[in-house]
């Protein structure tokens, strides 16, 4: 992105919009501040944060513990601190300076007390954050007072520290040491050393010194927006404030910059990488249970795009790939007339075989059942590590196109595995009683031939395990995301069935709603984002009205920002573009819809729609002068 299209872009990006969306009100800055300083007091004091405002009570066990045990001349002093214990007021209550995600947390405390029935971990005190660095496992208290120990020797000193730094460097020093290399939760700490560059008090070279993003994975994101290098021998603060300097230089924001220009940058650039309203509602799905969704739309409403952007920002997905320094956190395939079984569950490839000169057919998985593979292995390691089930590493698959294939042959025995997710669906497949191949460094090979040289195929046995997890039938893990996207105005749409259709949810994307998220993103320069805004509205006013287009349209067949994915790429002004755009990709969709209509009525539709899309007359020999 160009100094010149972030700063148009950041000049059009109107805080309104997105006020109530992003929680924006009157004099929020001071007062989310002004309870933060209750904490901050709190942990400069000689006595540091109270135990009782780190720690998640439990049920009613543990409030009688908590009674039985606190000082009495403590109390006065936490009745100061009015917004509940630090890591909640962090991750919930605290909204304007950004979102911070607790890492390992449950229920967003650090510490709690454990009423579950997990096998010797009941009536024991978890700590979600503190992680042993030389084992994967979190730690269990098995007493109050050992974790209040632990709180004690490790936590209270790392929050005095993080809070009396009074350099960048000092603080740079402080996220580098063990005791917060130690904390899985780092985000909340970043956000204590965000709050304190927020507060007015602060003099020193720290204030507004920093973005208000926690996530090191978006940071890089800003990082290769903007062009900025990311330093892999540096830690997270030393990368944002980088990125922070560089976000202030784009966007022209003197070295003052007023509270309203930090919280518009901040909330820019989180609207550049972030979820569209689209996007959160399907995350929320997703966060409830459900795991297979189709987008339906009409052409060019960011169907694709919401998918991935969905995939992208959620912080549980894996990374299937790597483009450059940017993670791909799905798989992704179009359907076609000619894809089937074989290419999507699996078939026989006629491979050469070590010792054979001549071609074999052996069983290989097709990409769906290889992507399952994956993500069933990591789901049993997750599983077999005692961690919650719903904190499962997520593996999502696009299908692009998914109505343009034949889907009862693609999906096969699949339509039962869709319904009964996990070992429970399981399922025998036509070639089961063959053994499956994997493709390594040294050719195909089976699992038995893999697991005999776990040295030589460690790579391989990373991603899929020693053992072949599907040999007793094939089903879809627990933690397989599916997200499919079709236009449903498409003729080919009646190849969805009703049985395969049972098995989705569907989400309707209209033109109107992603026209603001969408098309403010393919469109950075204030002028022509605000005349193809007005444009295509005017437009789909028109189409989504059946009795005014007189041609039974709806708001189904609304012309979305899609089309306008290319602006910043093509020539001429912006006038000439729009024009160029309409006659060549807006205007042959339009003449499809009404295909096969009365000719003079269609001609008097066309016309319609090239006065609400604000053509001139001499519309023709300025795209032919254009060319």
């Amino acid at each position: 992105m160009t100094k010149k299209e972030f700063k148009n872009g950041f000049d059009i990006f109107d805080l309104s919009e997105f006020k109530a969306e992003l929680e924006i009100e009157e004099g929020i800055w001071e007062n989310q501040i002004k309870k933060w300083k209750n904490y901050y007091n709190a942990i400069i004091s000689d006595d540091g944060l109270p135990f009782k405002k780190w720690v998640k009570s439990g049920d009613d066990e543990d409030d009688e513990i908590e009674d039985n045990n606190e000082d009495n001349e403590n109390d006065e002093k936490d009745e100061e601190v009015d917004d509940g214990y630090l890591p909640d007021f962090l991750e919930k209550k605290e909204k304007l300076f950004g979102h911070a995600r607790g890492g390992g947390s449950m229920e967003s405390s650090m510490i709690y007390y454990n009423t579950g029935n997990i096998d010797g971990k009941k009536n024991k005190y978890y700590d979600a954050y503190s992680e042993d660095s030389d084992s994967e496992n979190t730690h269990y208290f098995a007493s109050r007072e050992v974790v209040e120990r632990d709180y004690n020797d490790h936590i209270k000193p790392l929050l005095k520290k993080i809070v009396g730094a009074k350099t960048l460097t000092e603080l740079y020093e402080v996220e580098a040491n063990k005791e917060y290399d130690r904390f899985s939760g780092k985000q909340l700490l970043r956000k204590i050393s965000i709050l304190i560059s927020c507060d007015d008090d602060t003099d020193t070279e720290i204030k507004n010194a920093f973005l208000w993003i926690f996530d090191e994975g978006k940071i890089r994101q800003i990082a290769k927006l903007l062009g900025v290098t990311y330093d892999e021998n540096q830690l997270f603060l030393y990368n944002n404030n980088n990125v922070y300097k560089k976000a202030l230089e784009f966007a022209e924001i003197n070295k003052e910059p007023s509270k309203l220009d930090l919280i518009k940058l901040n909330y820019y650039l989180v609207f550049l990488i972030g979820e569209t309203r689209i996007q959160k509602e399907i995350s929320i799905m997703f966060d409830n249970g459900i795991k297979q969704v189709i987008f339906t739309a009409a052409p060019g409403t960011g169907k694709t795009y919401s998918a991935k952007q969905i995939a992208s920002n959620d912080e549980k997905a894996v990374a299937i790939k790597k483009d450059g320094d940017i993670e791909i956190k799905y798989e992704f395939v179009q359907f076609h007339p000619s894809y089937d079984y074989t290419d999507f569950v699996e078939g026989l490839r006629p491979i050469k075989l070590e010792g054979n000169d001549n071609p074999t057919f052996v069983r290989m998985d097709g990409i769906f059942k290889d992507f399952c593979r994956k993500a069933a292995f990591s789901y049993n390691n997750h599983l077999n590590l005692g961690k919650d089930e719903a904190d499962a590493p997520r593996f999502y698959i696009i299908i692009d196109e998914i109505n343009r294939a034949d889907l009862s042959k693609v999906f096969g025995e699949l339509m039962y595995c869709l319904e009964y997710r996990g070992p429970e669906g399981k399922v025998r497949t036509q070639y089961s009683n063959l053994e499956t191949y994997i493709i390594t460094k040294n050719g195909p090979k089976t699992f038995d031939e893999i697991s005999k040289n776990e040295t030589e195929y460690k790579e391989i046995i990373d991603s899929y395990g020693k053992e072949d997890l599907f040999k007793d039938g094939f089903y879809i893990p627990e933690n397989v995301y599916i997200i499919g996207t079709m236009n449903d105005i498409d003729r080919s749409v009646e190849s969805f069935d009703f049985a395969l259709r049972r098995r989705f949810k569907w989400y309707e994307i209209k033109a109107k709603d992603a026209m603001k998220e969408v098309l403010f993103k393919v469109i950075a320069d204030s002028k022509a984002y605000t005349l193809v805004k007005n444009r295509i509205s005017n437009l789909n006013n028109f189409i989504s009205k059946p009795d005014e287009n007189e041609m039974g349209l709806t708001d189904a067949y609304c012309i979305g920002p899609a089309y306008f994915k290319n602006f910043k790429k093509m020539d001429g002004s912006n006038k000439v573009k729009i024009e160029n755009i309409y006659k060549f990709e807006i205007e042959p969709t339009l003449k499809e819809y009404v295909r096969g209509r009365n000719q003079t009525d269609v001609e008097i539709f066309l016309s319609k729609c090239k006065e609400r899309f604000g053509i001139s007359k001499d519309y023709k020999l300025k795209i032919k002068e254009s060319i």
